[in-house]
């Protein structure tokens, strides 16, 4: 064998070695731990059949994400507290479906997402911050937050309310927007449900609370 051929050999072993070595790095966590792939959660997810309303759509999945910072209150401007700044959610195999009626402003959504944290935490932050800023300047949102529990057995749930108000100069009126949260949580993935409204007149809650049983038994079983 000759030199130049040995040596191209083992610079060859060496890139395969580094290149197994890339493979088995990007299959683990940071702690060497193996991180399995997450799958498409569509197969948990409810259907536009199970809305209470008719014209439910799939959320593509470009705008999952945007989607998913609607459901848990999550925000990109500046929160205070600032500790009081929703999760966000990773939108990998995460289903999105909402629809808004033809018959009003009001809105509905349900949605199945991985979380790699309990859904105590939270619940846990919620209680913890009833009250709280969005955003700095002359347009600041204040979100009040009451929190309740579902009461479903064999699953973790929380339901949060939130009531968004803004006085956006020039806009002569108050804006009010309320939100009502269902949320079910059994090891890595979580289920929501939610009705927003415009106004202060609360609407049924039956509806959102029928569209929360179907999600949580197409998740869970």
């Amino acid at each position: 064998m000759s030199r130049d051929r040995g040596r191209r050999m083992r610079r060859t072993g060496v890139i395969a070695v580094a290149a197994l070595a890339v493979t088995v790095v990007a299959a683990c966590g940071v702690d060497g731990r193996a991180v399995p792939a997450r799958e498409d959660l569509s197969p948990l997810a409810v259907t536009a059949d199970d809305f209470p309303v008719p014209g439910a759509t799939r959320v593509p999945q470009p705008a999952v994400g945007f989607a998913l910072g609607g459901l848990t209150g999550s925000d990109p401007a500046a929160v205070d507290p600032a500790d009081c700044t929703p999760p966000t959610l990773d939108p990998t195999g995460a289903v999105v479906l909402q629809v808004i009626p033809a018959g009003g402003p009001q809105s509905f959504t349900a949605a199945v997402a991985y979380s790699d944290d309990d859904l105590s935490s939270v619940d846990d932050q919620a209680r913890r911050c009833a009250r709280y800023t969005v955003g700095g300047g002359q347009m600041v949102v204040h979100v009040g937050t009451d929190v309740y529990d579902p009461g479903l057995s064999g699953v973790a749930t929380t339901e949060i309310v939130r009531e968004v108000t803004s006085d956006a100069p020039g806009a002569g009126a108050e804006t009010q927007v309320k939100s009502r949260t269902l949320i079910g949580q059994r090891g890595s993935v979580r289920v929501y449900a939610q009705q927003r409204w415009p106004g202060t007149e609360v609407p049924p809650a039956s509806d959102l609370d029928s569209l929360f049983t179907v999600a949580v038994t197409r998740a869970f079983g």
